[in-house]
């Protein structure tokens, strides 16, 4: 089985399908939302001083964009790696010109 079987293989299994679920349950879509993240920004809301709220809404922000960016990268992976298979295929009929 090669990387692109594998990803896909992945990426339709029930227990990707359920720990995506758990993910977005946590912490979000990328519109917002999941609990963990709300708890986060409640509790950096609550900050006295505004610097610290900044600071710490700015840390919640940049970690629920990293774990969104590494649910996101089993598709991404696969979208590169068959466009590099095709590309040899698209090189040969382009090649071979008008029929």
């Amino acid at each position: 089985m090669d990387e692109r079987e594998e990803l896909e293989a992945l990426t339709e299994s029930e227990g990707w399908r359920t720990f995506a679920a758990h993910v977005a349950r946590e912490w979000g879509t990328e519109e917002g939302g999941g609990a963990r993240f709300l708890n986060a920004v409640r509790a950096a809301a609550s900050e006295r001083a505004d610097s610290d709220a900044t600071e710490k809404l700015r840390q919640i922000v940049v970690a629920q964009r990293e774990v969104h960016n590494v649910m996101a990268w089993p598709e991404r992976r696969l979208k590169e790696l068959t466009a590099r298979a095709l590309q040899p295929l698209e090189r040969s009929l382009s090649r071979r010109g008008g029929l």
